[in-house]
């Protein structure tokens, strides 16, 4: 999921970038663009949360629990 958000927002920012496109087409791109890379964020963090937790497994559970308290932390939304 966080490799899809991650291309539409890459879309979405080229296309928001192009002089070719009309400027009311490029500003809801870019809104769009603004709302997709937040999430893009939050699933690349949760991918590194379960990522560690698979390569660590059962051998450290503190660290485990430490890395998705940090992570939940971080992928909480700020408005």
């Amino acid at each position: 999921m966080a490799f899809v958000f991650s291309i539409a927002a890459t879309c979405f920012l080229i296309y928001a970038g192009a002089t070719e496109i009309p400027r009311i087409h490029r500003l809801r791109y870019n809104s769009l663009a603004s709302g997709v890379v937040p999430l893009a964020a939050r699933f690349m963090i949760a991918a590194f949360a379960f990522g560690f937790h698979l390569v660590l497994g059962s051998a450290n559970r503190g660290l485990i629990v430490f890395v998705y308290m940090v992570s939940s932390a971080v992928a909480e939304p700020r408005f």
